[in-house]
């Protein structure tokens, strides 16, 4: 049985980042989250069926595109939202049209609001 909290996956392999966004965001105590350093990582661990992704676009090995998609095949319902440094708007039109929920660009004044913002209109 799955745990009363929503279950947040965090892909990304920036560890300073992640462990950044996982302290800021766990402090609403209303979700679990688990962090991964590799799209790799978050596939060997999609039977756990996470609520939401935040997925890291520029991602080593299996980038954040072809991890998108994976989890996606997996379970179309998962929403996913792009977190990424990348300011290309070919690359987010390319995401967004391969099913992600959202694209946030890292460097946006008060990136963590829009995740928290993000990630609660991904979950309603």
């Amino acid at each position: 049985m799955k745990d009363s909290k929503l279950l947040v996956f965090i892909v990304e392999d920036n560890e300073m980042y992640s462990t950044m966004l996982d302290y800021i965001l766990s402090k609403e105590n209303t979700h679990q989250f688990i962090r991964f350093n590799s799209g790799e990582k978050c596939m060997e661990n999609i039977y756990l069926n996470p609520d939401v992704i935040i997925l890291d676009y520029g991602l080593p090995g299996v980038d954040g595109l072809e991890t998108l998609l994976n989890i996606k095949k997996y379970d179309v319902h998962i929403p996913v939202i792009i977190l990424t440094g990348n300011r290309n708007l070919s690359v987010a039109k390319k995401l967004l049209d391969s099913g992600a929920f959202d694209y946030i660009n890292k460097d946006d004044d008060d990136v963590v609001s829009l995740v928290i913002a993000t990630m609660n209109n991904a979950l309603s």
